[in-house]
């Protein structure tokens, strides 16, 4: 894509280099810029007053954001390379707990989430609590082809999938 025109007639366009690596997008009113590393991983990105750059540990992963106003995001890893704790100017801001590849637990102020998987590995629940009081739940049903069947929001209220002997969904319902 080089080019993008809107129903308004308006054009955004952009630009690659060599490898593929999207360089700029410009709709003629705030033009983006892009910046990689060697390995082809995004190093900074421009937008009219204010620049983000992106370090990586030697794995590759994302380790710090420098924002517009120089707060710094640090992203830490734990064993397996799965996010352990994001800070902000050396403040924790969140905490994840992964067992098998799976997040389990997530601490962000005084909001905690607790994530249960089923035997398949698919998400059954998810529930946030507040200093020990329940503040929001999900759950999760499945048929046994693997499709959602059923998820039960305490906010929005139960939602219900059919699908047809493909496996394709047909129908969705909801109820508050």
């Amino acid at each position: 894509l080089v080019r993008k025109t809107l129903p308004d007639g308006s054009t955004v366009d952009y630009a690659y280099d060599r490898q593929g690596n999207l360089l700029s997008v410009d709709d003629g009113h705030w033009a983006l810029a892009y910046e990689y590393d060697r390995q082809n991983r995004l190093t900074a990105e421009h937008q009219g007053w204010g620049t983000l750059r992106y370090g990586y540990d030697a794995c590759g992963q994302l380790q710090h954001l420098r924002l517009p106003d120089n707060n710094r995001l640090v992203f830490n890893h734990g064993k397996g390379g799965h996010l352990a704790t994001v800070e902000l100017n050396g403040a924790l801001l969140t905490s994840h707990l992964f067992k098998a590849g799976q997040e389990h637990q997530r601490q962000q102020g005084q909001l905690l989430s607790h994530y249960h998987y089923d035997d398949q590995q698919r998400l059954r629940a998810h529930t946030v609590t507040q200093q020990a009081h329940p503040h929001y739940q999900r759950q999760y049903d499945y048929d046994q082809s693997g499709n959602l069947t059923r998820l039960l929001d305490t906010r929005k209220g139960e939602h219900r999938y059919h699908y047809d002997p493909l496996n394709r969904l047909t129908r969705a319902d909801h109820s508050q």
